[in-house]
């Protein structure tokens, strides 16, 4: 019993020692083997890849012409392959390879041009004013009865120019209105070029120093010598031929003034 006792843990802890070693020469056996096996999976593996990439160069170097070439035929339209450099079976046809074609250049649309708008048709009606009213401009703090008149040419028309005979109206008045407006201070001149003026009537004057007033030279483009030696245009305030030229006379509120030409001898 005392043996058993002193040599129990020596035994035990031998015993599980050759357990173990038993179990790492087994182990180590299996690995061995695994390890082989393992190597030689790599190798035929090796030589697996190897014959297949062989087949597949062989199948790509046979394949990608046609590849290449459908790829080629499905380009857009717009671009056009007339001919292509021969190549053989075994060379790869690029992009760069084809004749480059240039796109056609894609204009704008024009531009559409709105024609302009039709404007509505304006209607102006002008009321034409009898040659006899005078067109008044402005207030004037007095009035005057005004006639210019020719009346003495319509029984000389044959002593007048021909060129000139147009020129005198049917009634012989160029101008006559009631109520020609003035302002005080004003003289028979300065009224009678306003009123030509507004009305259109042709006015020609001279200023003449001896008298030291303005001298009426024609009026309508019928001037004085027209109808005789001695005709012309003189002036009157109420049916009285002043002395004085027609710059120089200042008229009174309610006066007739008359511009009359009178033929010669």
């Amino acid at each position: 019993m005392e043996f058993i006792k002193k040599y129990k843990y020596p035994a035990l802890a031998l015993l599980a020692a050759t357990v173990l070693a038993a179990a790492v020469i087994l182990l180590g056996g299996r690995a061995d083997t695994r390890q082989d096996d393992v190597s030689q999976s790599l190798t035929e593996s090796s030589e697996i890849s190897k014959v297949t990439e062989s087949a597949s160069q062989t199948t790509d170097s046979e394949t990608k012409p046609a590849v290449s070439t459908a790829a080629t035929s499905e380009k857009p339209q717009s671009t056009t392959v007339e001919s292509l450099p021969e190549k053989t079976e075994s060379s790869t046809i690029f992009s760069s390879d084809l004749p480059q074609t240039s796109k056609p250049a894609v204009s704008p649309p024009p531009a559409t041009v709105k024609p302009p708008a039709t404007a509505a048709p304006v209607t102006t009606t002008q009321t034409s004013r009898p040659a006899t009213e005078a067109i008044p401009s402005k207030r004037y703090d007095s009035k005057c009865t005004f006639v210019i008149s020719c009346v003495s040419l319509l029984d000389n028309l044959d002593r007048l120019d021909k060129n000139k005979r147009s020129l005198v109206p049917e009634n012989g008045i160029l101008f006559s209105s009631a109520s020609a407006g003035f302002d005080k201070g004003e003289s028979v001149y300065d009224i009678l070029r306003r009123i030509c003026t507004e009305n259109d009537i042709q006015l020609e004057a001279s200023y003449t120093p001896a008298l030291g007033s303005s001298y009426i030279e024609g009026i309508n483009n019928l001037y004085e010598f027209d109808c005789g030696s001695s005709s012309g245009w003189l002036y009157t305030v109420n049916g009285v031929q002043p002395d004085t030229g027609c710059s120089s006379f200042k008229p009174k509120d309610g006066d007739k003034i008359e511009f009359i030409y009178k033929c010669g001898e």
